[in-house]
């Protein structure tokens, strides 16, 4: 909810900063502050959202790297059971469909990009 809540103000930031018909400096400074830190909050989210993604695939390997199998037998049925549930990594997703991650922040900024130029060749 945040992330796309995010990701329509940016858009909205971006138009109102290519067609706002306040030519002021304070207009133009607020715009310039706003717009990286609406992109930054996306890239946290998407940076994050990776940093989770590559963190759960990793635990698999942790288990298995470990001398697990020289351990007593209730040690060695909890890593492999670990293991098995480690296959499946965990990813944060938009609207329950959509993963969060570094190529989704790569789709959102050229999203926004298209739209400000679509909206800039519509008003000439």
């Amino acid at each position: 909810m945040i992330l796309g809540t995010g990701v329509f103000v940016l858009i909205l930031a971006g138009f109102q900063f290519l067609f706002g018909t306040t030519a002021t400096t304070i207009f133009i400074v607020k715009s310039l502050i706003f717009l990286p830190y609406q992109a930054i909050e996306v890239c946290m989210f998407c940076f994050a959202s990776s940093y989770l993604e590559t963190a759960s695939s990793d635990i698999q390997f942790a288990i298995y790297s470990s001398d697990w199998y020289k351990a007593n037998i209730k040690f060695r049925k909890a890593a492999q059971m670990m293991m098995v549930r480690a296959m499946k990594g965990e990813t944060l997703k938009a609207v329950s469909m959509y993963p969060i991650n570094v190529e989704t922040m790569m789709s959102i900024f050229q999203f926004t990009y298209t739209v400000s130029a679509l909206m800039l060749k519509t008003i000439e």
